[in-house]
């Protein structure tokens, strides 16, 4: 596996190519050169075209300058499903603008006592499009999108001892490795002309404020301005270490003002250890084996077209009559639609009669015309006006059918009970009435169910 990393800084553009074969990875070559005039597209081609001897099977790279901002963020919680949904919100207040136009990627770098230490970029679409806009006109379809500082920051090894990794660059960071794990990731804005007293003075109080209290960590200086924060380090009294000792032992021998690109080719041949991705939702990467396999079903799709215009006369006349069949149906189902709104398609004739019949029961209903029933509004006002009004009366469900009516209602207490069961019985064309369930609901009513026959009187 051949794998390409790109690292487009502010002055300079630098490449590198990591080969891994079976878990065994080689660096081939780590190359940097100042901007081109011709456009960032146009310079990595051409630095392709000249140091790659083969296409490489996978590419990272990362955003130019301060395009996206990270964040360590410590969360109370480890379940996976709930850091996707917060880690997004927890980001939009260092970030002008809102989450909608963001690209947002996390992963958790430590967990213990239930909580978790998430790594988090955030960036806008819009700077990851163009990106990779950028990539694809110079011939590049970089599987990762990551942000500089944290590939550069997982390329160290992580031992039992303190580490602070002074990436001293326009663009660059200082990640403190305590115990093994990322424990602080700040931006550095560290320029290289050692005369600046000013870049001096903020790298010594970076460093002096990541280093934290008691013993201080050993510093690896790398980046242009590499020597400067070694000097100022040692000004500092915080001890200076070689970062090649503290690489992967295939690193030996890396240059490390190229140390960015060499750390996303690690990425993109997935041995390095922490990263994170902006390549999300509609920007996601698809592999080029999958576009093989897309390739195969379009193929597979036309043949089978191919062979189906062997029967193109008999399809075709099948077809139309198909389709002449579908019109009516699909006019049938719009008249149904119109005077039946909501109706569902299929089987319009049972759903108009069965409307039918129950418009004709709702008439029915409505004018008391089912045996001697009375109207609907003449049965309610009757009852209103047979209930005395000093009788509080609340119906909570009321039914109607031919025979009678059956309703659910509350009152104040049992004797009012017996004053509405007497004034049903005085209803307009009431037979009987009865009440029973009489019991106190939850609110400390009485509520009770009533039953009023409106039939005919047997002829005995």
């Amino acid at each position: 596996m051949l794998a390409l990393g790109i690292d487009p800084g502010e002055d300079a553009l630098s490449l590198a190519l990591v080969e891994l074969s079976g878990r065994t990875p080689r660096l081939v070559g780590a190359w940097r050169e100042p901007r081109s005039a011709l456009g960032l597209a146009e310079h990595v081609r051409a630095m392709r075209e000249r140091h790659c001897p083969a296409a490489p099977d996978a590419v990272a790279t990362a955003l130019p300058g301060r395009q996206a901002t990270f964040r360590l963020l410590r969360l109370p919680f480890v379940d996976p499903a709930r850091l996707a949904a917060t880690v997004p919100f927890e980001l939009e207040s260092v970030v002008p603008f809102d989450l909608a136009e963001a690209v947002t990627s996390h992963v958790p770098v430590e967990r213990a006592d239930g909580q978790t230490t998430v790594l988090a970029a955030i960036a806008t679409r819009d700077a990851v499009r163009r990106h990779l806009d950028e990539m694809r006109e110079a011939g590049i379809d970089p599987a990762i999108v990551e942000v500089g500082p944290i590939a550069t920051a997982g390329i160290f090894e992580r031992g039992p001892g303190d580490l602070l990794v002074v990436e001293a660059r326009e663009d660059g960071a200082l990640a403190l490795l305590r115990q093994g794990s990322l424990a602080a990731l700040h931006a550095l804005d560290a320029g290289t002309a050692s005369g600046d007293e000013e870049m001096r003075r903020r790298l010594r109080w970076s460093l002096l404020a990541t280093s934290g209290e008691g013993v201080a960590p050993k510093v690896a200086a790398i980046g242009a301005g590499a020597d400067v924060a070694r000097s100022v380090a040692a000004e500092a009294g915080i001890p200076v270490t070689d970062a090649h000792r503290l690489l992967p032992t295939w690193l030996d021998a890396a240059p490390l003002e190229n140390l960015r690109a060499i750390a996303l080719a690690a990425r993109a041949a997935g041995i390095a250890k922490t990263g994170t991705n902006l390549r999300s939702g509609d920007l996601s990467y698809h592999a080029p084996s999958e576009e093989a396999r897309r390739q195969m079903r379009s193929t597979g799709v036309l043949a089978a077209v191919a062979a189906g215009l062997a029967l193109a006369s008999l399809g075709a006349t099948v077809a139309a009559r198909r389709s002449e069949l579908a019109a009516l149906r699909s006019r049938i189902a719009s008249e149904v639609r119109s005077v039946l709104p909501g109706a569902a398609p299929g089987g319009e004739r049972d759903q108009l009669e069965s409307a039918i019949e129950g418009l004709r029961k709702r008439r029915s209903t409505l004018t008391g015309a089912s045996g001697e029933r009375p109207p609907v509004l003449e049965l309610m006002r009757s009852i209103l006006a047979a209930v005395p009004e000093r009788i509080p009366f609340e119906v909570d469900d009321f039914a109607l059918d031919p025979d009678g009516l059956r309703m659910h209602a509350r009152t104040d207490c049992y004797e009012s009970v017996d004053v509405i069961k007497r004034a049903l019985k005085d209803v307009p064309g009431a037979r009987d009435a009865e009440v029973k369930d009489v019991k106190t609901g939850v609110d400390g009513r009485v509520e009770f169910r009533a039953s009023v026959d409106l039939g005919p009187k047997d002829a005995s």
